[in-house]
């Protein structure tokens, strides 16, 4: 799942050797931040929500069991990986498809999706997607039309693993893949690319003119994961975590004995990473500055996938095996291991301290105790989306052959 690698990080550019790096190490004092507001307004508008990607839903769950609002259909052959919600509008993402919807269902446009995932701007009018040739593409929320194109390095050998907006720029991280099945060169090339769009935005041909290439970041390592708080983005390659002025300049190295994996963030900027080492996959709890809250080793048997940590508000974290979901305390103590009773497609975290899993036909959630109770019940369906929330509390959830929406029952 995570191989470790005890090799430096070579043939990076200079910008990365000008910085010293820092080692991993304990913290003098591990306390928890305090319990993490519920931001208003939050909305579902990438995979794993947001953009520190901790899977926290915005808003409460209803106390009671919820009800269909209504279901669209879906064409099976087109497979869906993600739901997210922004504004007035639902998307669906799947390899190599995206679905657009209004907030009742209907259908409004599909497109084709490159290496890369779909992010909502409801601020701007505007949805982003990678296509299949690797350019970064800005589709209009109202029907789902192309606005403008912006092309990034690379082509579609590479695979853009996470990228964001700020204000007029976009910072984009990416690794190399292999086009061709055993291809004679092993893919080895990660780049932090920082975008400006300019301002005023300058478009001609449904192309940004007016575009630029403010900073490259460039290291020989295979693999990059990435998620941003603010102007804060950190990424994680090879046995680093480099913590970076929204990709345009390196604030610290963090070093360690690990192979990184996915990564998420918390709203202090606590990093939570995967990390393998000694044959081994660990949760580590660590500061922007490189102090470790603890280290958790899974027990062998408890086989976690490799996604980013699931942050609760209280900032205990979840992860699922596929069969079962568990729960650690914010000190790194495991609390709980429950069976979900079928194969578990996606978490989501509360602020009622529950987590909720999508698995089989259920849609239910966990306490704090590990107690669980079903949200609904799709009965003859199977789950293949983890849940999405609406601006106004509805959770959105799919499966191969319908798109659900799911609102408290004593709202009718």
């Amino acid at each position: 799942m995570l191989a470790s690698n005890e090799a430096g990080t070579t043939g990076a550019s200079s910008a990365l050797q000008e910085v010293p790096g820092t080692q991993i190490r304990p913290a003098q004092s591990a306390t928890p931040p305090p319990r993490a507001d519920v931001i208003a307004g939050g909305e579902s508008v990438r995979p794993y929500i947001n953009d520190q990607l901790n899977s926290r839903l915005p808003q409460p769950l209803p106390d009671s069991p919820s009800i269909v609002r209504w279901q669209s259909n879906l064409d099976p052959e087109f497979p869906v990986s993600f739901v997210l919600a922004a504004g007035n509008r639902i998307l669906l993402q799947g390899p190599g498809r995206w679905q657009l919807f209004d907030t009742e269902g209907k259908s409004l446009r599909l497109g084709k999706l490159g290496a890369g995932d779909v992010v909502m701007d409801d601020a701007n009018g505007v949805f982003y997607i990678i296509d299949p040739f690797g350019v970064l593409e800005a589709h209009r929320l109202t029907d789902g039309e192309l606005e403008y194109s912006v092309s990034i390095s690379g082509g579609e050998e590479w695979q853009r693993s996470f990228y964001a907006r700020r204000s007029q720029e976009f910072a984009v991280a990416s690794f190399q893949r292999e086009i061709q099945p055993h291809g004679a060169v092993t893919p080895t090339a990660v780049t932090i690319d920082v975008e400006d769009l300019g301002n005023p935005l300058q478009i001609e041909q449904q192309t940004v003119v007016s575009s630029k290439q403010e900073s490259r970041l460039y290291y020989e390592v295979p693999r990059v994961s990435a998620a941003l708080l603010g102007q804060t983005l950190v990424a994680a390659i090879s046995n680093e975590l480099l913590v970076t002025a929204f990709g345009k300049s390196i604030r610290t190295r963090l070093l360690g004995t690990f192979a990184a994996g996915p990564l998420s963030l918390d709203e202090a900027g606590r990093i939570y990473l995967l990390a393998g080492h000694d044959n081994r996959v660990s949760l580590w709890v660590l500061t922007s500055s490189g102090e470790r809250a603890f280290a958790f080793d899974f027990p062998a048997d408890i086989p976690v996938r490799p996604m980013p940590p699931v942050v609760g508000y209280s900032h205990q974290t979840y992860f699922t095996t596929g069969e079962s979901v568990l729960c650690l305390s914010a000190e790194g103590k495991l609390q709980w291991r429950k069976t979900a009773g079928a194969a578990v497609v996606g978490l989501a975290a509360a602020p009622s301290d529950e987590v909720v899993v999508s698995a089989g036909s259920d849609l239910a959630a966990f306490d704090s105790h590990g107690e669980r109770r079903v949200i609904h019940t799709f009965k003859g369906d199977v789950l293949k989306t983890p849940p999405a929330m609406t601006r106004d509390g509805d959770l959105v959830v799919a499966s191969a052959r319908h798109l659900y929406r799911l609102t408290a029952s004593r709202h009718h």
